[in-house]
């Protein structure tokens, strides 16, 4: 962009799918049809971010988008429904969550810098859990971006 600047721009992309093969059912403790089911659905198959950075100087800046595909949550490990989730009455199908971080620095000398951020900076929440009013938290307690909103931070980093 500038004379003596240099900017990064990066993508990463994750598919996962996951698969279970073997639920132990001849064991003294199989997997019930409920675990099964949050073990291949609990994470989101899609995650991914974007990631520019650039430095000018003693300045620095990154900003991220990160995405959070779809998930689901068996509440409180409400486990020995029926089929297809096996989960008795408390499931959650969680919808895809995108959030952005930021960050500012300044290298104050060859080995210190100072640093402004911020991790989910728009305080984007998940889909409030609706059956909160029943059984607890506002917020499914696994969703992969988190239920706590925006984190804020200074940062001092120095190199010896």
């Amino acid at each position: 962009l500038y004379p003596g600047s240099e900017s990064q721009l990066s993508a990463a992309f994750n598919w996962t799918e996951t698969d279970v093969t073997n639920t132990g059912a001849n064991t003294a403790a199989p997997l019930s049809l409920g675990r099964q089911y949050v073990i291949e659905n609990g994470l989101p198959d899609i995650k991914g971010n974007v990631t520019f950075n650039h430095q000018q100087g003693p300045f620095s800046g990154l900003a991220r988008l990160n995405y959070y595909g779809e998930y689901f949550e068996c509440h409180l490990d409400s486990y020995g429904g029926p089929p297809p989730t096996g989960c008795d009455g408390l499931g959650i199908d969680g919808d895809a969550q995108i959030t952005f971080d930021f960050e500012l620095g300044y290298d104050v000398t060859e080995n210190v810098q100072i640093a402004l951020g911020a991790q989910n900076a728009f305080d984007s929440y998940p889909d409030e859990n609706p059956f909160a009013t029943e059984v607890g938290s506002k917020y499914p307690a696994t969703a992969p971006a988190g239920f706590l909103g925006g984190f804020y931070y200074v940062r001092a980093r120095a190199n010896f």
